[in-house]
C-alpha cells in the first residue's frame, strides 16, 4: 500500500516516517522519500482481511515533531486487506474483491466502515447498543475516497437496534474534512419495518418531484464492520438538520429548533437484574406516548422526553412545543382563529397530503404517538411539520383522514379543499405507477436483491385506493367557472365575486396584474373572493392554477363602476 503526505516547515523537514501495524500488532516503521511536493512510503502486503493502522510522523530542522493524522498512534487511519482478482487489477474500476466484505459492482456507491476489533467489539456490547458515543473508524467510499478519524455509533430505536435487519449506523466526520465538504454527520439506515430494505427511497423520489419539502438522500451499499450488517442502505444526508433548514428556509443563524416527536421506550432488563445496573435494550417492555394535543402547562420537563430537541440543545427552549400543544388543544372557533399564527397551515396540509397518500402505519400520520418532526422557523415564528420514518408504509386501504389534528383542520372547508387538492396533485404528479416505475427500475439495477417490484405494486394499489377516496369526497371533476361575471366596485371597500371549481384549483390570479385572490371555499367546489380594491373598471381574466402552479382554466369577469350599474 502506497502512502503519501505533504510536509513542510520554515525550518525544513528533516525526516518523514511511515508507521504501521496490523490490528493489535507491533508498530513497524519505514522512511518516506520525497517525491515532488510529497513524501511517499510503502506498507508491505498483509494477509487477506487483516486490518492495518498507519500514520505519518515528520521531524523539522529543530527536532520538533508532528503527525498526520494529528493524533498519531491514537488516530484512526486504517484499511482492511482484501483478496482481489489479479486479472482485472490493471483496471481499478473493475477490480473485484471476494468474500463477505466485497464491494458491489452494480453502480451503487460502496461505503466501507473500517474499525479495529477493540472498537467493533465494544460497539456491539448489549449494554452499549443505545449509546450515542462515537467510536473511532475510517470510512472509505467506492474504495478510493477516504475519510480518516470518523466517529461511528449505532442508530435506531430501542426496538430496532437489537435486531440485525434493522440496525443502522451514524457517522460523525472530522471538522477538517466534512462529508462531501458539507455534512458533519450522515446516517446509514438499513431498516424497512421489520426487515432490511430501502422502500423509503421511492417515497422520497415521489415527494421530491411534487415539491414543498424534501429529503434528498442517496442509495448506497454498506460494507459494515460485521458481515450480517452488510446491505443496501439509505444514505441519510442533510435530513432536517441545520444545513437543510438554512438552505430551504433561510435560517442562516441556525436558531430554528427541530423537535422529534417520540415515544418513551422502557428498558426492563439490566445486567444482573440490578435496578441500578446497566440497561440492556430489548424488544418489548412497553412504550409510553403522549398526544400532540396534550397541553401540560408551561413546565418544559413534562414535554422533554416526548419532543426530543435535535439541535440547539444548549438553548433548551421548549416554548415552541408548549405553544403548539396549547393551540392544537383549543376548541373549534379558537383553534381556527389561533392556528394561522402558530403553524404554516399550507405546509402542514401539503405534508399531511403526502403522508396520508403513502398509507404509512406506526407514524403520527396514522395517529401513532411518534415519528414526526416539528421545526420552529425563526424567520416568521411558525412551526412546520416534516414527515419522518416512513418504514411501515404498507397500509393499502388506510383512510386519508387517520390523523386527529388533520381531521380537525378539515372542518374548515378552505383547508379541506387545499388538502384534497394536494392529494390529487400528488397522485397526478408522481405517486403513480407510470412515474415511479422509472425509479423502481433504476434502484433495482443498483440493489437487485430488494423488493422493488413488489413495492411498485403497492404504490399502484395504494394510488388507486386513494383516487377512490378522493372521488368519494370531492365527486367528479367540474369546470372552473365564475358565477358572478359582472360586478360593480364601490368607491370604498371591496366586492365579492363567486365561482366554482374542483379540487385541482389551488390558486386563482388576475392574469392582467398577476394579483392572487384570497379564496374562501364554502365547500370543496364553491368559492368566493374579494376583488382587489386597486383594479380599475373593465374586463379581466381569472387564471386558475393547480398545486404545481400549472394553468388549469380561465374565467372572465367585468368590473364596472357604480354609475355603470345605475347606482
Amino acid at each position: 500500500m502506497t502512502v503519501s503526505v505533504k510536509a513542510s516547515d520554515p525550518d525544513g523537514v528533516a525526516v518523514v516516517t511511515l508507521r504501521y501495524r496490523p490490528d493489535n500488532g507491533s508498530w513497524q516503521s519505514t522512511a518516506m522519500s520525497r517525491s515532488g511536493d510529497r513524501f511517499v512510503g510503502r506498507i508491505p502486503g498483509h494477509p487477506s482481511h487483516v486490518l492495518v493502522q498507519f500514520y505519518t510522523e515528520a521531524v523539522d530542522g529543530q527536532g520538533f515533531r508532528a503527525c498526520c493524522p494529528a493524533a498519531g498512534a491514537a488516530s484512526f487511519a486504517q484499511y482492511r486487506v482484501l483478496k482481489i482478482d489479479s486479472s482485472t487489477y490493471a483496471r481499478p474500476s473493475s477490480v473485484q474483491a471476494t468474500g463477505p466484505f466485497a464491494p458491489r459492482n452494480t453502480g451503487v456507491f460502496n461505503y466501507r466502515i473500517v474499525m479495529r476489533d477493540e472498537q467493533t467489539n465494544f460497539l456491539f456490547e448489549p449494554t452499549n447498543l443505545m449509546s450515542n458515543e462515537h467510536l473511532g473508524a475510517t470510512l472509505i467510499v467506492n474504495e478510493r475516497d477516504v475519510y480518516y478519524d470518523v466517529g461511528v455509533r449505532l442508530k435506531g430505536s430501542e426496538h430496532g437496534r437489537p435486531q440485525d435487519p434493522r440496525l443502522g449506523f451514524q457517522m460523525e466526520f472530522n471538522p477538517e474534512r466534512l462529508f462531501r465538504d458539507v455534512h458533519r454527520t450522515i446516517g446509514f439506515d438499513r431498516s424497512d419495518g421489520q426487515q432490511t430494505g430501502q422502500r423509503e427511497m421511492l417515497f422520497h423520489a415521489a415527494m421530491n418531484r411534487f415539491g414543498g419539502f424534501s429529503k434528498y438522500h442517496d442509495l448506497g451499499y454498506l460494507i459494515a464492520p460485521k458481515q450480517q450488517y452488510c446491505s443496501g442502505v439509505e444514505v441519510q444526508l442533510a435530513r432536517y438538520g441545520p444545513v437543510y433548514c438554512k438552505e430551504a428556509y433561510g435560517d442562516d443563524g441556525g436558531s430554528g429548533t427541530v423537535f422529534e416527536y417520540e415515544l418513551v421506550y422502557t428498558l426492563a432488563q439490566t445486567v444482573g437484574n440490578d435496578p441500578e445496573g446497566l440497561k440492556i435494550p430489548q424488544e418489548g417492555g412497553g412504550v409510553y406516548g403522549r398526544s400532540v394535543t396534550d397541553y401540560l402547562g408551561t413546565d418544559k420537563e413534562k414535554y422533554r422526553w416526548h419532543f426530543l430537541i435535535k439541535n440547539n440543545r444548549d438553548v433548551d427552549d421548549y416554548d415552541p412545543v408548549i405553544n403548539l400543544t396549547r393551540t392544537l388543544s383549543l376548541g373549534s372557533s379558537a383553534f381556527v382563529s389561533a392556528l394561522p399564527q402558530m403553524i404554516d397551515i399550507d405546509q402542514w396540509l401539503r405534508a399531511f397530503a403526502i403522508g396520508a397518500t403513502y398509507g404509512v402505519g406506526d407514524n403520527w400520520i396514522s395517529n401513532s404517538q411518534h415519528n414526526a418532526m416539528f421545526y420552529f422557523r425563526p424567520t416568521d415564528a411558525r412551526i412546520l411539520y416534516f414527515l419522518h420514518d416512513l418504514d411501515y408504509a404498507f397500509q393499502q386501504t388506510r383512510s386519508l383522514e387517520s390523523n386527529d389534528v388533520l381531521r380537525k383542520l378539515l372542518q374548515t372547508p378552505t383547508w379541506a379543499h387545499a388538502f384534497y387538492g394536494y392529494v390529487y396533485g400528488f397522485l397526478q404528479t408522481s405517486f403513480n405507477r407510470a412515474y415511479m416505475s422509472t425509479w423502481a427500475s433504476h434502484y433495482a439495477g443498483l440493489l437487485p436483491e430488494q423488493g422493488w417490484s413488489g413495492w411498485l405494486d403497492y404504490i399502484d394499489a395504494r394510488s388507486q385506493n386513494v383516487r377512490a377516496q378522493v372521488a368519494a369526497k370531492a365527486g367528479r371533476p367540474i369546470p372552473f367557472t365564475v358565477t358572478t361575471p359582472a360586478v360593480s366596485v364601490p368607491p370604498r371597500g371591496s366586492t365579492l365575486i363567486r365561482g366554482q371549481g374542483w379540487i385541482d384549483v389551488q390558486e386563482v390570479r388576475v392574469r392582467e396584474t398577476g394579483q392572487a385572490l384570497v379564496l374562501d371555499w364554502s365547500d370543496l367546489t364553491t368559492w368566493e373572493a374579494h376583488v382587489p380594491t386597486d383594479l380599475a373598471p373593465g374586463p379581466y381574466t381569472l387564471a386558475a392554477y393547480d398545486s404545481e402552479h400549472e394553468l388549469r382554466a380561465t374565467g372572465a369577469i367585468t368590473l364596472g363602476s357604480p354609475t355603470q350599474k345605475g347606482q
